[in-house]
């Protein structure tokens, strides 16, 4: 399995201050917990293993290859947290853009977990606010890869939808693949699973 590591990389936004500096981790198979108070980096730090933000300095790779190399761009699913649908289609019509050819057996079993049946050829503009966010990580997660980056997935969703997600986070463990996961704080399910921790501190790595 190949793993993904960030070496000694800082990073900000556009002209101002690096946000997150000299951060070095590495990313193996099972959960890694990204935690933090607000503003301390942790959203930045997933994007750059995403390669929507570029290190100023230092490096992020997946095995020996940059994570800007366009070959890694196929063993990356990326949720972010920002819902970004299209109101006036509804999920099905989101799914016929974005995974046309989605398994069908996949994909009824991914929207009766997420509770979504009932709302699936609505427009998404219909749904409430917990129900979008929903229909964003139901449409993000059809197609899992190798390495899995969620970013603070649990806000807004109901308890049955955190166990729902949560129970995929653990299956997603057991086949081996890397999850890291930016969240405030983890349901117990997760907790009990002893997902590795990686702690943020005005941008730093903090050792406990």
């Amino acid at each position: 399995m190949t793993t993904m590591t960030i070496d000694q990389v800082s990073a900000g936004y556009g002209s101002s201050p690096d946000v997150i500096h000299a951060v070095s981790a590495t990313f193996g198979p099972g959960v890694t917990h990204i935690t933090g108070t607000n503003g301390s980096g942790k959203s930045t730090l997933l994007e750059i293993l995403a390669s929507n933000v570029l290190p100023r300095s230092g490096s992020a790779h997946i095995g020996s290859c940059s994570v800007t190399d366009p070959r890694t761009r196929t063993k990356r699913t990326y949720v972010p947290h920002e819902v970004g649908l299209i109101p006036a289609l509804s999920l099905h019509e989101h799914v016929l853009l974005a995974a046309p050819e989605a398994d069908e057996t996949a994909l009824a079993r991914a929207v009766d977990g997420w509770g979504l049946r009932e709302w699936f050829g609505a427009p998404v503009e219909d749904l409430s606010t917990g129900n979008r966010r929903k229909a964003w990580l139901l449409l993000c997660l059809l197609d899992v890869t190798e390495f899995v980056l969620l970013d603070e997935p649990f806000n807004g969703l109901d308890a049955d939808s955190v166990e729902y997600l949560s129970a995929c986070i653990r299956e997603w463990a057991a086949q081996q693949r890397v999850v890291v996961l930016v969240a405030h704080a983890l349901p117990e399910s997760l907790r009990a699973a002893r997902p590795r921790v990686l702690r943020l501190q005005d941008g730093r790595v903090r050792d406990d």
